[in-house]
């Protein structure tokens, strides 16, 4: 009974994601872009919240809902999907095993390896993927050692998203007449007293989260939202006697648009301390960063790589980008150890790459200036160059 009420909870959400998303499509501004980095979105912890007839709301529900709704909707990030890969390229039927909001983003049409895929066959990234994977499969079955370069780049730099999010709801309080509210505080839960009937007018709404976001490769926080409050009027009536309040009072009522703008608040604390953490301008453009993905021996010479990002993120042809080889340092195995750090291999960027070609989740890019004698390497930092400030024709 517990799975049944858990998928048609899910259900519902995928409904109101797919309503949502469908809209903030269609109010983008073809000369207004953000890049957005991919993230992964663990879940907003909460209290249950005591309604007038007794029913105890698992707020928690109610926050991750919006919450959802909310990241889609934001300028600066996007729900991770997975990439081609070359187990995927063998036709295994594609990832296993995909978080909860990565198979929200599939259920509502966020995500879409068809593009991708398309991609590289065109530009021949596949079939040397596909050779690798078969010889390393071929290896494996007859008690070979696999092949592998130090040039391989570990399954999670490219699988993996760069942050995920996740927090929780500290306080909540909806207030009506007489100094009567109902919600949960410092002190736990805030109920309307035993004889309050009949029909009451609701005032004002607040909530303080916090919020942070997560480096998946080492779990330490790399930005932080904390104690971020939010307090709006209101103005509903609800009839305290009607035993079919429930999730109503959440979704169907001014609380949701209250909740959702401290949701608002707290991404936007997010944004502004990832900028402010991985910025000398404040600015998230000189923020924004993503990673090489394939390297160049795998298509055309020297002259194409495969970068994480694509049309879901905000690129477009024309965009150009300088490229720096990194070295990541991990407390064991690559991927199955945490990530002690990363750093640049060189002062100065290896390259300079144009995107020549944008999938949904991938971009292919064309070096188009070497500044230093060095080869680009899986797993390279991408950072913003110039973007194209109009969509292309």
């Amino acid at each position: 009974m517990n799975q049944r009420i858990a998928q048609i909870k899910i259900a519902v959400l995928m409904t109101m994601l797919a309503g949502l998303t469908m809209g903030n499509e269609s109010c983008q501004k073809a000369n207004d872009r953000v890049l957005k980095i991919d993230v992964d979105l663990g879940s907003i912890a909460a209290q249950k919240v005591i309604m007038p007839s007794g029913e105890k709301i698992d707020f928690s529900y109610v926050a991750n809902a919006l919450f959802y709704q909310e990241v889609m909707a934001n300028s600066h990030f996007i729900i991770s999907n997975p990439i081609p890969t070359p187990a995927t390229t063998l036709g295994s039927g594609g990832p296993s095993k995909l978080s909860l909001s990565q198979k929200i983003a599939v259920a509502v049409g966020m995500s879409s390896l068809s593009n991708d895929d398309q991609l590289m066959q065109d530009f021949g990234f596949a079939d040397e993927l596909r050779r690798k994977a078969a010889v390393n499969l071929n290896s494996k079955v007859n008690g070979l050692t696999a092949e592998s370069t130090d040039e391989e780049m570990p399954a999670c730099l490219y699988n993996l998203p760069q942050a995920k999010l996740a927090g929780e709801v500290v306080s909540f309080e909806a207030n009506f007449g007489a100094g009567l509210s109902l919600g949960y505080g410092a002190n736990g839960s805030i109920g309307i007293p035993a004889g309050v009937g009949g029909s009451v007018k609701f005032s004002s709404a607040r909530l303080q989260l916090g919020l942070r976001a997560v480096d998946p490769l080492n779990d330490l926080i790399i930005a932080s939202a904390k104690g971020i409050s939010h307090q709006s009027s209101v103005n509903f009536g609800l009839n305290l006697a009607s035993p079919n309040i429930g999730f109503d009072f959440f979704f169907k009522t001014p609380i949701a648009s209250v909740v959702a703008k401290g949701i608002d608040k707290s991404l936007d604390a997010i944004v502004a301390d990832i900028s402010k953490q991985n910025s000398t301008t404040g600015s998230w453009a000189d923020a924004w960063e993503s990673r090489v993905v394939y390297d160049k021996d795998v298509a055309n010479g020297d002259t194409q790589i495969m970068i994480r990002g694509g049309s879901r993120y905000g690129l477009q042809k024309g965009d150009t980008f300088t490229v720096t080889n990194m070295h990541y340092a991990w407390t064991g195995a690559a991927c199955a150890s945490a990530l002690r750090y990363k750093v640049p291999t060189t002062a100065t960027p290896v390259a300079n790459v144009e995107v020549i070609a944008v999938g949904d989740n991938v971009s292919v890019a064309r070096v188009t200036q070497y500044l230093i004698e060095e080869r680009i390497r899986p797993g390279a930092q991408v950072k913003i160059l110039k973007m194209v400030t109009a969509n292309p024709k």
